[in-house]
Order: structure tokens, then sequence, then C-alpha cells
């Protein structure tokens, strides 16, 4: 087994049940991913790309083939254990942005950390220091309402960064911004490969999938070239 690849798939088939229809989203598909890279994983709607992303992230698990998160098998874990290594190893950053209307930038950053059982105090005083390093010192407590959807983005990408995870993942993350703003979101994601984080994107945009270092390219289910820069 390779010990130099961070997250490794291995013959991953994913089927959902449509009534008396089974549908394969993934067939067949071997991944490996080197640590402290940028790769980007790209194809069309329908492609089975989030699919995809779901496995490698431990949001899901396949029907069929393993999943290795630092050559440990997270295709027999609980739910339960999911979830714990979701919470310390992986940050997401989501396409809808997904923050709670009802709380702060420096609320919504904190929740992960909360989650993990953290202080609340110490939750809040590192969310603070994320988003002054994003840029956002003046929008603390700013609700989502307040703020412009790049700065939605990079209250999202702050949510991801609070537990310090070694993956970030992050699915079209300048698919609801404006080109100037995706550049900005970019280059974010370029600083945290220079602080030793693996990073997983998720896009449909060959533009923006010309940002991995590695591209692997998604179609039917079916990883059809991977390729490194």
């Amino acid at each position: 087994m390779a010990v130099n690849s961070i997250i490794r798939l291995e013959k991953v088939v994913k089927k959902y049940s449509l009534g008396k229809i089974d549908l394969t989203v993934l067939k067949d598909v071997d991944l490996e991913i080197k640590p402290e890279i940028i790769l980007s994983i790209l194809g069309p709607s329908g492609s089975g790309k989030s699919t995809l992303l779901n496995i490698i992230s431990c949001l899901d698990i396949p029907t069929k083939g393993k999943v290795y998160l630092k050559d440990q098998d997270v295709s027999l874990l609980t739910e339960d254990e999911l979830a714990v290594i979701r919470g310390k190893t992986i940050g997401f950053v989501f396409q809808q942005f997904n923050l709670l209307s009802h709380l702060t930038a420096v609320e919504n950053v904190s929740l992960p950390a909360i989650f993990q059982k953290i202080p609340e105090v110490e939750c809040l005083s590192r969310a603070e220091k994320i988003l002054k390093d994003l840029g956002l010192e003046n929008r603390v407590n700013h609700r989502p309402t307040e703020l412009s959807g790049g700065e939605q983005q990079r209250v999202a990408i702050a949510r991801a960064l609070i537990n310090d995870p070694e993956i970030v993942v992050a699915d079209e993350p300048t698919g609801n911004v404006d080109s100037q703003t995706g550049t900005k979101i970019l280059d974010i994601i370029d600083e945290l490969k220079k602080k030793s984080k693996t990073v997983i994107i998720v896009t449909h945009d060959l533009n923006v999938a010309k940002h991995g270092d590695e591209i692997v390219n998604i179609k039917d289910g079916q990883i059809i070239s991977h390729k490194k820069k």
C-alpha cells in the first residue's frame, strides 16, 4: 500500500436505489491523492464529481470498494466514527455557503470547533483570528444577509479552517461569486497549500481546474484522465 498518499480509493462503486431502479453513479473508481497538493476534480453536471467528493470527504461510504484516509480503511467505519474524522481532519467549503442566517460571521465560523467540545471563548478567539487573516476583521459581527457573496464565501472558508484540518474540500468554490472575487478565492486556496493543506476542488470550470497541481477528469461516473503538472 502507498504510504505517501493521504487519500486512496480502490475500485469504488456507488449506487443509489430509485424505487426498483439502481442508479450507478461511480464505477470502479481508483484514485490516489498526495498530501499538500491542490487536486481539481473536473466534470460536467451529472458526471459523478459531487458523489466522488462526498466519498473522498467521508460524507458518504461506497457501495463497493475501499476508501483509505492516511491508510485507515474508512469504508468500514460507522457514521459516528466518520463524523469524528470529518470534524478533526476535513474542512468543507460548500457552493451555497451554508451559513446560518441568525448567526454572525464569527459565530458561524466557531460552530465546527464548538462541536469538537472546545471552550466557546477559545472558539470565538480562533474564529476572529481566521476572519482577520481573510480580510474580514470589520465583518465579524455581521450576519450573512449583511455580507456580499464574496464575503460569505470567505466566511465559509474560515469555518472550514477553524479546526486546522489537514484536508480542505471545496465544492464549486467560485460558483456563486463574480470572476474578480473568484480570483481572490483561488488565491486563498493557494495560501492553504503553502500552509501544508491538501485542497480538493470540484468544478465544472476548466479555468478553475487548471489551478490545481493535478486534474482528475470524470465522466459518466468514471475517471477518464488524471493529469499532473
